[in-house]
């Protein structure tokens, strides 16, 4: 499997660069699998040469729709030794696990949107995402969307905003 499992751009007409990517470690461990710190390192050097730029270090806004699996689960300290904003365990926050891994490669910054999997997004959470999207990419920044395989959620928000993405590639 590869890194990551989903990548897609997706044209918006807006100055920045905006790509719908499955979950960090999906490829390598399915849709349940704990990931590995290691595991991570090829979906950041994915996403970073898919989203192209001169910038050595580039910033990376993720804008994350990872919340909970349908039964509970908890779609970051459930896969990662790492925790969402929300969560009150000891591990670090996603962001700034996510940038310890990356190691120098690109800086992130996280906008968390919790969801639930499997489960159809509120409308006001829609709406939400697409201002910060907007906002984002309106402003020339480079943006990956991600829920666990990019796939319904993620399709979800792209379709409220009547965008849609190339094929995987």
């Amino acid at each position: 499997m590869t890194e990551p499992h989903v990548l897609a751009h997706v044209e918006t007409g807006l100055p920045g660069r905006l790509l719908r990517a499955s979950r960090p470690g999906r490829g390598f461990r399915g849709s349940q699998g704990r990931v590995e710190n290691p595991v991570v390192l090829p979906w950041i050097e994915g996403v970073v040469a898919a989203l192209g730029g001169d910038d050595p270090v580039p910033e990376v806004h993720y804008v994350c729709l990872l919340g909970r699996k349908a039964k509970g689960r908890s779609e970051i300290a459930g896969f990662y030794d790492a925790r969402a904003p929300w969560e009150t365990s000891t591990a670090p926050l996603f962001e700034d696990w996510l940038n310890e891994v990356a190691a120098g490669r690109a800086r992130f910054v996280v906008h968390h949107f919790p969801t639930v999997d499997r489960a159809p997004i509120p409308r006001d959470v829609v709406e939400e995402v697409g201002r910060c999207l907007r906002e984002l990419l309106g402003s020339g920044h480079l943006v990956v969307l991600g829920c666990s395989a990019a796939e319904r959620r993620s399709r979800e928000i792209l379709a409220g905003m009547g965008w849609d993405d190339a094929p995987e590639g």
